[in-house]
């Protein structure tokens, strides 16, 4: 038999957090932890693309040119 307290958190929703709240979470991940999440929810992908330059991004360490002439 559940408790109120694990009625509560089965009921919790992501979507009832402010966006502020889920923005400072968001800061706290790496970014391909940030590119999973835009792949598996319209909500977060949403959120993640309207303030797009707070969050983790992959660094390019080297880049490679190779001619073709």
């Amino acid at each position: 038999m559940e408790t109120n307290t694990e009625s509560y958190y089965l009921k919790f929703s992501l979507t009832s957090l402010p966006d502020e709240i889920v923005k400072f979470v968001l800061e706290k991940l790496d970014w391909k932890t940030i590119y999973n999440l835009r792949l598996a929810s319209k909500y977060l992908n949403a959120i993640i693309l309207k303030d797009f330059y707070r969050f983790a991004k992959s660094e390019m360490r080297h880049l490679y040119i190779k001619s073709t002439n």
